[in-house]
């Protein structure tokens, strides 16, 4: 999927056949924050990843 340009921390989430068997999809994301990073930087990351799941949300 990153190589497809999806985001590096994009998870992975049920197949096609598991979602069929449960009546459901789930996803994860797997975030990689650099350790020099500051909590005013994390928090922005997090901020964009609020964001991207509310537009999933609303889909």
């Amino acid at each position: 999927m990153v190589a497809g340009g999806a985001p590096r921390w994009l998870g992975k989430g049920y197949g096609n056949a598991t979602a069929r068997t449960h009546g459901s999809c789930v996803f994860g994301a797997r975030l990689t924050l650099d350790p020099t990073l500051t909590l005013g930087q994390i928090e922005a990351v997090l901020m964009d990843v609020q964001r991207l799941v509310e537009d999933m949300a609303a889909g």
